[in-house]
Formats: structure tokens, C-alpha cells, sequence
């Protein structure tokens, strides 16, 4: 057949069929009008919105839905049953895809593994806070949760279509609320409660550092340092390392250190932020008269499995962030050294920094030091629950370790015999925590904690034949019960009860001849305490104003503490800040001789007892100025703070006082400044602190003298760039020469002791540190890597950290206890 003739017959009979099929649309009225005489059923509609409409008979033997489905798929209608005979017909909007990008409302920083839900879907953002919900009805609604932050609800149409950020508010709103932003470099703010913040999250990098190591980037603050270089001896503003109150997540911790403080003992990747206050200190804490430095991890519960494996010079370390259900997770770190497989330069630097002028290297006549070995390890575990809407609860462990161990041989009788010494440093601690948010304006929170800190050393003496024992250990139980009730946009109460038991025990054994002292101390302390705090939007006025009242049983004292925070600006660039507060404590840590747990850690952890340790008490006001105009920021603060109570035993005395029991105060007063400018993508800092810091023991001397912890300039500069993954930063510290005491000019030595003149008269040279570090983070398929390298002391300067003398052979000795050489580090991280 021809081609025209086949193309002519197929036009005729799709024509037919179109026809026929024409003839069997029927209006959509009849069709439900049939449809409910044979399923028994009533359709309730507008007519307007079927007028119009036709289609094709619905074959009668159907089932029902199916006979719905095909009328949705053929009307573009809805049908819903509203019951088992009625079904309503409403008209289909068009659905849209619901996407957006979650923020803090505060900050503007990312939201990520928030929970979003829509129409019996869900989804999570993330780690730019962005999600996605294709094919959204407009009617559906949108649930949004994030834990610590208030539940959006609404419906999907009042979504805006086009991405567009979400901003989420924080249940405590007024208590985070940034009041100056990049305060040092990226990550650091300054808040409205008058603390710092570190965002280990968002930190840029400080100078010398491999990782965001929290006691190292405190230092870089105006106002703190460590007079010798660790991270167990930071000073705020004056103050020992004992005054300062350290916890991690609401539990406080005895211990900070790893090599006995040239290491922070809290692993970096566990913590997400860092809070830092030196005055002002919010009424629900109590201790650190100082100082107070609150780690925190993170807060939110984490639906996807993370991981990261990385390696130092020094340590080797995992991390797991595991989910365990859609409402909890779970975080498990460990760090360890990896001296049991080798040792590098970098490890022996830091191991011979530490040992240093103690039994570990000093050799005696006829012994020899051998087979000297330092390991340590920490793990930490943080559980999270979303046990509702409404309810948290969180939980924390931590295990710390620390061990040096040597032999010392001698030859006694043609004989060599030895004998191992050890000092090991642990600590364990665990806590819970219980948060109800009753409502989006009254949350309440239950905490309780146990922390357990020993330190023991075995010195072993060949010679005579004798064991010396030596253990300081405390134990600590709190408890707080706390409500925080937001009154309006502008005001906000706090205010709980806090119980605290701590036990302190010191054991002093010597086997031959048979000496032995223990001691053990318990304190109890009940305390209540309440605060206001102010953050208006609309007024140039924001403040916290609290008290604390707490009542020791032992001592029968009542000890009131008013806390005061209080900002004013004076235009949008220029504002002034007046801050006071009173605390007290009842641990501080002593010396009873240098020689103590083999000189490496030296100080024994004591508690107060009302005569010979009397209760730390403080006072301190500060007053600040602060500019910040765009990128650039000046801020000044001036300060005054006393503290009454100290002993010389807690001071390290190294002079004619080494063995005084006398009591006493110290004064400080100062100016920190600090300056910051970012330009381009580069962040420069330098800061100023001027530290007038006087002792005054009565009993020891009738005039005010320097304290050891007087550091009259300390001036600190750096800069910092950060751009796509890579980091680098460099700095340099400078400071005057730390106190000390000379002998007396002809008259050195008498009746074989040294005689020393005017206590901390004079200085060591001045002490100048340049650091640098770097790292670099690019991806490979699904795994991350990060690269880093850090050099600590970049010109190897010998700084000298603390001089004394001693008498050898009828001949004075100057000992000077030097700080860390050239320390270069490098690391390589994985992340999945």
C-alpha cells in the first residue's frame, strides 16, 4: 500500500477514537453524582470550583480510593475524607520547596544538624545551617528545634520561597548576646555579661599554637600570663594559678595540666567554647578570686556520625562523635602520648623543661639517674539527650594521667643496686546536668558533679635505704539547683542554690626510720544567690547586678558577695563599662619544701581552716573604656583588686620566706589595653598591661614588698590570616624580668644558710618569646585532612623564669630555672 494511502487511514481512525473518547467526557458533577450512589457516599463541594470540569466515567467496580486517586490525578482537586461517608473537595495549591539557612540571631554563625520537620517529613541542616524540603505544602507545619535555642513553629506559606536565612533565638538570649564581636581575632567576643568567649567552632589561629589548646589561648588575653611558661600556673591579673576557678562543663577541676603544665589536660576537640571571667563574675559561681575559666562542649545533638584522627609530636589523639538515637549522641575522645613507641625532639624539650632543678636529673654523690621515662593519657566522654521538646540532659567523664618514672642506682658495697622513683599525677570526674524549659520565658536546671584529684610520689633513696611516700588528694561533690525566669525583652532573673563538699588528704610516709602524718580536712558550704540581668535593645544600657550569700557550718561564717556588671553607651562606637565583685574560697595550694613529689610538681592542694590557712577573700573594680569603629577596636580597662588571706606558703617564696607560715594580702591595681584592626583578610592585635602587684605579711615584714607574680609591663602583638581553609598566624611576647631576692652585697652567706637581702628587689632580664604557627585543611573525596606546624620560640631565647641561691660546699650557687628553647611541632589530622 502506498505511503499516502496508510498516513490517510491512520488520520481517519485517530480521528474516530478522538471522537468517541470526546463523547465519553462527562461533566465532573455527573461523575460524583454516579460515584456516590454506588459507594454510599456524599461529596462536599463549592460548585464554582468544579464548574467546568469534565472527564471520563470512573469504572464502577473500582474501589473507592482508587477512584479518588485517579479524580486527583485528573482534576488537580483534593479529596478528603472527612469521614467514612463524607468527603470534601478543596481546591490544590501549588507546593514549593522550603529551604532557608539557619542562624543565631545573635552572631549570625551557622546552625548546623538542626532538626527541621514538615508534613511527616524531615530533614537536618548543615554545617552552613542550610536545609531543604522539596515539594512542601503550603499548610504544613513547619516545626524547627536546635537544642538551647526556642522551637519555630508555623506554617509552611509564611516561609519566605527563595533561601533566605532564618535567624533562631536562644532560650537565655540576654546572657550570650555579643557586646563586642572579634574582640582579638576571629572567634573571640567580647559578651554583654561582661565575659570573654573563645568559639573554638569559628577560632582562627594565635601564635605557637598546634591546636586550639584552651589554656594557651587564654594567655593571650590583656592582663593573664604565666610567669613560668605553663599552663598550671596562669596568673589573672596578680593572682596564683590556685585563685582561679576552672571547670568543664559545670565541674571543677584540681588538675590542668599534662608534663605538669606545659600541655592543657582538656582535649581540643572536646570543647566547642571557652568563657573567660576576670571581674564581675556571675552570682552562681562561686571560688576563683582571680578568675573563672568555663569550658563548655557542644551543646547539640549530632545525627550523623563524625570522626578525627590526628598525630603530633607529641600525642596522638581520636575523636568519635557518635548518634545513638534521633534524640541523643554521644562524644568519646582520647589522647595519648607516644613516648611507648618513640621519643622526638619535640618531646624531649618539653620533658627536659620539666625536670629541670628537681631529683629527676640532680645527681648525688655516688648515684646515677637512669631509665627516666613520662607518659600521660585523657579521656573524655560527653552524652547529650533530647528527652522532649522541652527536656535535655547531658552527661560528662573525664579520666586524666600523668607518669614519670626513674631509677636511681648506686654502688653500695661493690654492689649496684636500684630502686625506681615515681610521681603520678590523676584525676577523675564526672557530671549531669538536667534542663526543663517550663516554657519560652522560665527554664530551670539541676547539676551535680564529682571530681577526684591525687598526686603521689615514691622517692626512692638507694643510699639509706628508704622510702619516701607523698600523696595530696582532694575530693569535691556539688550540687546546684537554678532557674532563669526572662521577665520581658529587656530584663532577666537568675537565681538558685549551690552545695559544695570538699575533702582534702595529705599523707607523708618515710619506711626507715617509720615517720608518718596524715591529715584530712572537710569543708561544707551552703550558698543561695540571685541576679538581674539588663540587655535593652532600645536603650544604650546593659548590666548584670546579682549576690551570692554562702554559709560555712565549720567556721560558722556567713560570707555576702555582691557581683556588678554595669555598660553604657555613649554612641554606637564609644562605650564605657563599670564592673565589681566579692568572692571568697576555701582551697589553696602550698609548698612545704621545693623538694616535695620529686620537685616536679611541688604544691599540695590545702583547705582552709580558719587559723593557720585562713578563707581566701577578694575584692576587686574595674572600670573600661571601649571604641570600635568598623574593623578597628581600642578598649582600656583600669582595675584594683585586694585579696586578703594568703599565706607565704601558697606564694613560692624562694627567698628567706621559703619556710614561713605567716598570712598576709596582696594588692594589685593596673591598666590593660588592648588594640585590634583588621585589614583585608588579616587580623593585627597588640595589647598593654600595666601590673602594680604588693604583698603585705605583717609578720614577716613591716613594709609592703613586690609580689612574685609582679610583672610591671607586659606588652603583646600579633597577626593573624585566615582565608579557605588555611591559617597562619605570628606573634611576640614581651614582659619585664620576674622579682627576685639578692643576697646581701659581702655578706652572702651566714652560719651556712643564704643571706638574702630586701625581698624582690631586684628583676630578671626582660623576657621576649616570638611564636608562629600555620595549618592548611583541604578535602580528598569524602575525607578531610588538616596539616599544621607551629615553632615555639622562634629566635630560641633563653629566658631566664626564676633565680634563687643555695649554699654547696661552702659556696653560694645561682640557680636559674630557664623557660622552653626552639620548639617546633607539626600535626597531621583526618576528619570523616
Amino acid at each position: 500500500m502506498n505511503n499516502w494511502k496508510i498516513r490517510l487511514l491512520s488520520f481517519l481512525l485517530f480521528g474516530l477514537v478522538f471522537q468517541v473518547q470526546a463523547q465519553e467526557q462527562l461533566p465532573l458533577e455527573q461523575v460524583l453524582d454516579s460515584l456516590e450512589t454506588i459507594h454510599k457516599v456524599d461529596f462536599n463541594y463549592d460548585p464554582e470550583l468544579i464548574s467546568g470540569k469534565s472527564l471520563q466515567p470512573i469504572d464502577a467496580d473500582l474501589p473507592l480510593e482508587t477512584a479518588l486517586t485517579i479524580l486527583r490525578q485528573r482534576t488537580r482537586l483534593d479529596f478528603k475524607r472527612l469521614d467514612q461517608t463524607t468527603i470534601s473537595i478543596v481546591g490544590v495549591v501549588s507546593r514549593f520547596t522550603l529551604c532557608g539557612y539557619l542562624l543565631d540571631k545573635d552572631d549570625q554563625s551557622p546552625l548546623a544538624f538542626a532538626s527541621v520537620q514538615a508534613g511527616g517529613r524531615a530533614t537536618i541542616s548543615d554545617d552552613q545551617g542550610y536545609f531543604e524540603l522539596i515539594d512542601t505544602n503550603p499548610e504544613a507545619l513547619v516545626q524547627i528545634q536546635y537544642l538551647g535555642y526556642r522551637t519555630i513553629k508555623r506554617q509552611a506559606k509564611f516561609f519566605k520561597s527563595s533561601c533566605e536565612p532564618i535567624y533562631m533565638v536562644a532560650n537565655q538570649q540576654q546572657l550570650a548576646a555579643v557586646y563586642l564581636q572579634q574582640y582579638l581575632v576571629k572567634g573571640v567576643d567580647k559578651l554583654n555579661s561582661g565575659e570573654y568567649r573563645i568559639d573554638f567552632d569559628k577560632f582562627s589561629t594565635l601564635p605557637g599554637l598546634i591546636e586550639a589548646d584552651v589554656l594557651q589561648a587564654v594567655q593571650a588575653f590583656p592582663g593573664i600570663q604565666s610567669v613560668n611558661e605553663t599552663v598550671s600556673n596562669i596568673n589573672i591579673r596578680g593572682g596564683t594559678h590556685d585563685q582561679n576557678l576552672i571547670l568543664w562543663d559545670g565541674i571543677k577541676m584540681y588538675q590542668s595540666g599534662h608534663f605538669f603544665g606545659l600541655i592543657s589536660v582538656f582535649n581540643p576537640q572536646m570543647n566547642q567554647q571557652v568563657v573567660l571571667t576576670q571581674n564581675g563574675t556571675q552570682s552562681q559561681w562561686t571560688d576563683g578570686v582571680s578568675g573563672t575559666i568555663a569550658m563548655k562542649t557542644a551543646g547539640h545533638v549530632n545525627p550523623k556520625f563524625k570522626a578525627n584522627l590526628g598525630v603530633n609530636l607529641i600525642n596522638a589523639d581520636l575523636f568519635l562523635d557518635l548518634p545513638i538515637t534521633q534524640q541523643s549522641s554521644l562524644q568519646v575522645a582520647g589522647r595519648k602520648s607516644l613516648s611507648d613507641l618513640f621519643t622526638t625532639p619535640t618531646f624531649d624539650a618539653y620533658f627536659d623543661r620539666i625536670a629541670q632543678n628537681t631529683e629527676v636529673t640532680q645527681q648525688q654523690a655516688n648515684t646515677v639517674n637512669t631509665d627516666q621515662s613520662f607518659d600521660f593519657y585523657d579521656t573524655s566522654l560527653r552524652y547529650l539527650h533530647r528527652i522532649s521538646d522541652k527536656d535535655r540532659l547531658r552527661a560528662n567523664f573525664l579520666l586524666i594521667n600523668n607518669k614519670l618514672v626513674f631509677t636511681e642506682n648506686a654502688v653500695l658495697s661493690s654492689a649496684v643496686e636500684s630502686r625506681q622513683s615515681q610521681v603520678t599525677q590523676n584525676s577523675i570526674a564526672a557530671g549531669l546536668q538536667y534542663i526543663r524549659d517550663w516554657s519560652p520565658n522560665f527554664q530551670t536546671e539541676l547539676q551535680a558533679y564529682n571530681t577526684d584529684y591525687i598526686l603521689e610520689a615514691i622517692n626512692a633513696n638507694v643510699q639509706f635505704s628508704q622510702r619516701f611516700l607523698q600523696e595530696n588528694s582532694v575530693s569535691e561533690t556539688g550540687a546546684k539547683a537554678l532557674a532563669h525566669w526572662q521577665f520581658n525583652d529587656r530584663f532577666k532573673f537568675s537565681g538558685g542554690y549551690q552545695f559544695i563538699e570538699t575533702k582534702v588528704r595529705n599523707l607523708d610516709d618515710v619506711d626507715n626510720p617509720v615517720v608518718r602524718t596524715l591529715s584530712g580536712e572537710v569543708v561544707r558550704i551552703h550558698s543561695g544567690f540571685a541576679g538581674v540581668a539588663l540587655a535593652d535593645q532600645n536603650s544604650n544600657w546593659s548590666g548584670n547586678l546579682g549576690g551570692r550569700y554562702s554559709y560555712i557550718p565549720k567556721f560558722e561564717e556567713h560570707i555576702i558577695e555582691p557581683r556588678l556588671r554595669l555598660a553604657y553607651a555613649f554612641t554606637p562606637e564609644l562605650s564605657a563599662e563599670l564592673m565589681g565583685e566579692f568572692k571568697h574560697q576555701v582551697t589553696t595550694q602550698v609548698i612545704n619544701f621545693q623538694n616535695d613529689f620529686l620537685g616536679v610538681e611541688k604544691r599540695r592542694w590545702r583547705l582552709a581552716n580558719d587559723s593557720t590557712i585562713p578563707i581566701l577573700k577578694s575584692k576587686q573594680a574595674s572600670f573600661g573604656l571601649n571604641y570600635k569603629k568598623g574593623d578597628f577596636l581600642i578598649g582600656a580597662t583600669a582595675f584594683i583588686k585586694d585579696v586578703n588571706g594568703i599565706t607565704a606558703r601558697s606564694q613560692g617564696f624562694l627567698n628567706q620566706f621559703e619556710f614561713s607560715e605567716a598570712n598576709g594580702d596582696y594588692q594589685a591595681y593596673g591598666l590593660d589595653l588592648l588594640i585590634r584592626q583588621n585589614l583585608w583578610r588579616l587580623q593585627l592585635w597588640s595589647s598593654y598591661s600595666y601590673l602594680d602587684n604588693t604583698y603585705d605579711f605583717p609578720s614577716l615584714l613591716a613594709e609592703r614588698f613586690p609580689s612574685n607574680f609582679d610583672i610591671t609591663h607586659t606588652v603583646s602583638a600579633g597577626i593573624a590570616y585566615d582565608h579557605k581553609g588555611f591559617k597562619a598566624s605570628i606573634g611576640a611576647n614581651w614582659r619585664t624580668g620576674r622579682p627576685f631576692t639578692l643576697p646581701v652585697p659581702g655578706s652572702e652567706i651566714v652560719g651556712g644558710n643564704v643571706n638574702y637581702g630586701f625581698p624582690n628587689q631586684n628583676n630578671l632580664d626582660e623576657f621576649l618569646r616570638i611564636d608562629a604557627s600555620a595549618a592548611y585543611r583541604f578535602q580528598t573525596g569524602r575525607m578531610r585532612f588538616q596539616v599544621a606546624a607551629s615553632v615555639w620560640n622562634l629566635t630560641n631565647r633563653k629566658n631566664v623564669l626564676n633565680r634563687f641561691y643555695s649554699v654547696v660546699s661552702q659556696q653560694l650557687t645561682q640557680v636559674n630555672q630557664s623557660s622552653l628553647g626552639l620548639v617546633p611541632n607539626v600535626a597531621l589530622r583526618m576528619f570523616y
